[in-house]
């Protein structure tokens, strides 16, 4: 394998160690990490609907949708209609939601202390610029997904 093969095949076997990782850091939060990701997308939007979960997260409507379901089940999020169309689920979280939230961003926060204990502040800036740049090239739209406190750029964009 050569060039890119390696360098992707590097990056895909890093997030699935990461994804373990953070898998065994939110244990006990009672959250799964895709279930985390969607309640932390949820949390910062200002438009709370499948859709919009869907594009954030870079998942289809359906997988969305069944996300979304299965919070609603474990009561982490309440959806309600919308007056303007009775249709739009608007999904706001519950305090149960917001408890889960903070237990599993201890342990996230863990993981990425560890991955980055071996950097420096400027190579960490650096690192994160490269995976932006490296995700806005390529041409399947993605997810939008944005850390909390950033904004939503090519080189900001977290590859998660």
């Amino acid at each position: 394998m050569s060039g890119i093969g390696n360098n992707t095949t590097r990056i895909q076997t890093l997030a699935r160690a990461i994804d373990a990782a953070e898998t065994a850091a939110i244990a006990d939060s009672g959250l799964t990490v895709p279930q985390y990701r969607a309640l932390e997308a949820l949390e910062n939007s200002t438009a709370g609907s499948v859709a919009t979960l869907a594009d954030r997260l870079g998942i289809s409507r359906q997988a969305a949708q069944t996300l979304t379901s299965t919070l609603a089940l474990k009561h982490l999020i309440r959806r309600s209609a919308t007056a303007a169309s009775g249709r739009t689920l608007h999904i706001t979280l519950t305090p149960t939601a917001r408890a889960a939230l903070r237990r599993a961003r201890a342990g996230i926060a863990e993981v990425e202390a560890a991955f980055t204990s071996g950097f420096r502040p400027e190579q960490i800036e650096h690192l994160r610029a490269l995976l932006g740049d490296g995700l806005a090239a390529l041409p399947t739209p993605q997810p939008r997904y944005v850390e909390r406190g950033e904004r939503a750029s090519a080189s900001t964009v977290a590859a998660r």
